[in-house]
């Protein structure tokens, strides 16, 4: 995965930067991967809702490119993970998404 900027960020899920208090995110190097880590923290609560709808968006684009023609990145995308906590919309696509997580987890203590 490579860092990426909001520029990335809205051309992949639409997102308004201006709605993000602010991000990290690691988008694949390439068209052909499917691995992402997004951590996003709103500046109003009520604009999760929003992210959630976006998010979800754009897991079904990608699922349904991967699905027949790279089923190993397809199922990474499957087993994706997406949590709300607080002010925090948390995205992990990776092989490992559960130990990724974990990590999240602690540094939320």
């Amino acid at each position: 995965m490579v860092k990426s900027d909001k520029f990335k960020l809205r051309k992949l899920y639409g997102i308004n930067f201006n709605k993000l208090e602010d991000f990290i995110f690691y988008a694949p190097k390439t068209n052909m991967q499917a691995n992402e880590l997004l951590i996003m923290k709103v500046k109003n609560q009520d604009d999760i809702e929003y992210l959630k709808e976006l998010v979800n968006a754009r897991i079904e684009k990608q699922s349904s490119s991967f699905k027949n023609y790279a089923p190993d990145e397809y199922q990474i995308l499957e087993n994706h993970i997406f949590k709300i906590r607080g002010k925090y919309a948390i995205l992990v696509i990776s092989k490992n998404p559960d130990k990724i997580m974990t990590d999240i987890n602690k540094s939320f203590k």
